[in-house]
């Protein structure tokens, strides 16, 4: 099948080389939203189509413009700042007929070196259904969804892996990220108060920006609107966005917040951030084989989608914990190896490493 590379860029002179030299044949649709440097310049040397496109604060119309620009029968999509590896590549040339869309490893480097690994959908067939929604944090997974299922595709898990070098908080700040973001997002929630995506995102940039007065407020505002509304099912980020209102309003009653959490069994989908806040919030309260039993739940929810360390690492650690508190340090080390083996740079992994291999070599 014919594959598809879009990207929207706005002065990425800097960051766009080294995402296209990762790249193999395919048809390239760069969509610009003013650049005043050499990005254009850089990708229509590189074989790119480039078009132009007046921003107008909505990264899903863009998005979907750039789609609408696109011919090929699979589209990936990647950012300016992103590395497709050889393996991910070989991998995108040999999709089968059956597969409608694929996720994939999403690798972020993180201050220091160590890295957190996510798995994103980022590849789906071409097709007028399948669009962007959310002028800010742009989603395609709903129309992904709902294609793939009328066509009776697969949705495959590629073992290949993007390297997401980002920015750090000192650049992002310079760029007005952080401003222009929560601008969109309160627009937005103005137009549409009960939308819970763009609840979660605001409760998100808060936690990034650890703005505990906006995380207050946000987690309120989420609340009132949690109270009111049905189940929902049907969003993967439903666990997330209870547990953010969950520790911005009772960031010190864990007997509250593990009450507010257990409310929603029914009415979400289980997610690796709910499992795991689960469990620490147990462990936290002194029940142990509660606590052992949410964090063993929570590790085999590994495939979901998002932050892989939720499901990986730190139930892994947590397990650690609870056998070191009960004094089962052989149990403990085990766990820790195995958190190691996932994440070699893991701070408490490797603290924890430490401190019981000389406990265990003294004994």
């Amino acid at each position: 099948m014919k594959l598809s590379v879009t990207m929207i860029v706005r002065d990425e002179a800097a960051m766009l080389p080294g995402c296209l030299e990762r790249l193999g044949e395919c048809e390239l649709v760069v969509v610009d939203t003013g650049s005043t440097d050499a990005t254009r310049e850089l990708a229509k040397a590189a074989g790119a189509r480039v078009f132009d496109f007046t921003w107008r604060d909505d990264f899903a119309a863009a998005r979907n413009f750039a789609l609408e620009q696109c011919t090929g029968d699979v589209v990936l999509v990647l950012d300016a700042d992103e590395r497709v590896s050889k393996e991910l590549w070989a991998q995108l040339m040999a999709l089968p007929a059956s597969v409608g869309a694929a996720t994939v490893l999403m690798r972020n480097v993180q201050a220091g070196g160590s890295v957190r690994d996510a798995r994103l959908l980022r590849v789906f067939r071409r097709h007028p259904s399948i669009r962007y929604r959310y002028a800010i944090h742009e989603d395609v997974s709903e129309s992904v969804r709902a294609y793939v299922s009328e066509h009776r595709l697969e949705v495959a898990q590629l073992g290949g892996v993007i390297e997401h070098l980002g920015y750090t908080r000192d650049v992002m700040a310079s760029k007005g990220k952080r401003e222009r973001d929560q601008r969109l997002l309160e627009k937005h929630l103005e137009v549409e108060p009960t939308n819970l995506y763009s609840h979660f995102k605001l409760l998100e940039l808060a936690r990034f920006w650890a703005d505990d007065v906006l995380s207050r407020r946000a987690a309120e505002a989420a609340h009132h609107v949690l109270e009111h509304s049905g189940p929902i099912r049907h969003a993967p980020w439903a666990g997330e966005l209870v547990v953010l209102v969950g520790s911005a309003l009772w960031p010190k009653h864990p007997r509250e917040q593990l009450a507010w959490l257990e409310a929603f069994s029914t009415r979400i989908t289980p997610s690796a951030a709910w499992q795991l806040r689960r469990a620490e919030l147990y462990e936290l309260l002194g029940h142990f084989e509660a606590s052992r039993s949410a964090f063993a739940a929570c590790a085999g929810l590994k495939d979901q989608l998002g932050d892989l360390q939720l499901s990986t690492v730190r139930p892994r650690m947590g397990l650690a914990r609870l056998a070191w508190a009960e004094g089962k340090l052989h149990e403990a080390f085990g766990w820790t190896r195995a958190a190691l083996a996932l994440a070699p740079e893991d701070q408490e992994a490797l603290f924890a490493f430490g401190v019981l291999r000389e406990k265990l070599g003294a004994t």
